[in-house]
């Protein structure tokens, strides 16, 4: 008959809970055993006891985690052709849209009145030419494809934090735009979809 379990292991059981599924399905068992041992062996749970466990949970379970991901992420199927041209034309227009936006208010005099600094809107204009342009090399299929949608993407975000934190100019559609869009290409190359699509070429 199995001993219950002391207050000290089920709070290591939970502590195991850092560690994915998988893991703790494979490993689960030795390590609690290992824990009782090493418990034993340092004659009780004291503060130094705790903090080896703690030290040692805080170096292995983000490693377990990491490579959870990238087994997860090697396991996925390169995107159709598809999925790069729909991502590639989502840029093209967003990007051109971004851009046609900043030449709007260029024109319209927002920098002239002082109500927008002139270079925040010349910066709009150059980031949405870059990211027409990355949208352009992900309907190519070019091998640049993925640095450009990812150096767009950041600094789109990178824009928007700016501008809603010292000069709230873009309406709330634009900065939706600039914030999902962005998102949504990074997490498209970083899974390694795009990277992989874009390395056919």
């Amino acid at each position: 008959m199995n001993r219950p379990a002391s207050a000290d292991e089920r709070v290591y059981e939970l502590l195991l809970h850092l560690y994915p599924d998988r893991f703790r399905a494979e490993y689960g068992a030795e390590l609690s055993l290992a824990f009782r041992d090493a418990r034993r062996d340092a004659g009780g749970a004291d503060i130094r006891f705790w903090t080896g466990i703690v030290l040692d949970l805080a170096r292995s379970a983000p490693a377990e985690r990491v490579s959870t991901l990238c087994a997860y992420r090697d396991h996925l199927s390169p995107p159709t052709e598809t999925h790069m041209k729909t991502m590639g034309i989502l840029a093209v227009l967003i990007g051109a849209l971004q851009a046609v936006n900043a030449i709007v208010e260029l024109s319209a005099g927002g920098v002239r009145d002082g109500a927008l600094p002139l270079s925040v809107v010349l910066l709009a204009l150059v980031l949405g030419a870059l990211l027409l342009a990355a949208g352009v090399a992900m309907l190519g299929r070019s091998r640049r494809a993925a640095p450009l949608a990812q150096l767009s993407a950041v600094a789109w975000l990178g824009l928007v934090v700016l501008v809603r934190t010292v000069h709230p100019w873009m309406s709330i559609a634009s900065t939706i735009l600039a914030v999902v869009f962005p998102l949504a290409l990074l997490i498209f190359f970083q899974l390694g979809r795009g990277r992989r699509a874009a390395g056919t070429a």
